[in-house]
């Protein structure tokens, strides 16, 4: 067995360690290891986990990615014979506000791979836009794509609800990978980063889901879990966040090392 993980930075391990992952190289030619990424791998909530199972593992996170990335590289990955029956998939869902809107133009791009393209970052950085980060395009301005992101104060004032946009969307991406991890005989554990992905006040197939392999369904995600420890240490240190508009801070090692436990016993109950 293998573990694949997939999702954003708090797949990817961001603030593992921050001090020490400032003094680490960043990877700047192909072919040379990424020695800071290798380094978050490792302490990541997989690399733990894979410790404890006993197996490999391919940590496929991508910082600043959307769900609309992530289910686009699992269907890859699973196409190249690259996760196969019997491995273990571990699909983290970030904000579906991180996915560019439909109807904006995408510039002949199929889809948008990283969040700042999209409405917004989550929910609290969403709350932070409203109240003062967009303001009034300069008349002198001419490029499109500088105009739209002016436009996402009015479309996030004015348009946006987030249960018609995304209870939709959010139901319908974990129906569709569960079909295929079934289809493929491939284990799976879904779990949610720092918001809660599923939504289901308008549209509700919830019944269609199997809770027994999303973690704390519609209860916790990552961040809100490890904050009910109110201990500070389980998170990257406050003066080297990498988090947006103070936005929620990315789990310490020790952070991971409790979601690896908590993994570890989903997958003993699911699958042993």
């Amino acid at each position: 067995m293998k573990i694949h993980s997939f999702g954003c930075s708090f797949v990817v391990g961001n603030g593992v360690n921050t001090k020490v992952e400032r003094t680490l190289p960043n990877h700047y030619s192909k072919g040379d290891p990424d020695i800071k990424r290798e380094y978050r791998e490792k302490l990541s909530f997989t690399g733990q986990l894979a410790k404890l199972l006993g197996c490999e593992f391919s940590n496929l996170g991508k910082s600043g990615s959307n769900p609309n990335y992530l289910i686009d590289k699992i269907a890859i990955e699973i196409e190249a014979n690259k996760i196969k029956q019997g491995d273990l998939v571990i699909a983290c869902f970030t904000s579906p506000l991180r996915n560019t809107p439909e109807f904006t133009p995408t510039f002949f791009e199929p889809r948008s791979k990283i969040g700042l393209n999209g409405i917004t970052f989550g929910l609290q950085e969403l709350e932070f836009h409203k109240k003062k980060y967009f303001r009034k395009p300069d008349d002198n301005i001419k490029p499109i794509k500088q105009i739209l992101q002016y436009y996402k104060k009015d479309f996030i004032t004015n348009y946006f609800d987030y249960n018609h946009h995304f209870d939709y969307y959010s139901q319908n991406t974990v129906f569709l990978l569960q079909y295929l991890f079934d289809f493929y005989k491939i284990n799976h554990i879904f779990i949610d980063a720092f918001d809660i992905f599923i939504s289901n006040k308008i549209y509700d197939k919830t019944e269609f889901i199997d809770k027994s392999k999303y973690w704390r369904f519609k209860e916790d995600s990552i961040w809100s879990y490890l904050m009910k420890y109110k201990d500070k240490s389980l998170f990257e240190l406050e003066e080297f966040n990498e988090t947006l508009y103070n936005g929620k801070l990315h789990p310490s090692a020790e952070g991971h090392k409790l979601i690896a436990e908590e993994l570890y016993k989903t997958y003993k109950k699911n699958y042993e």
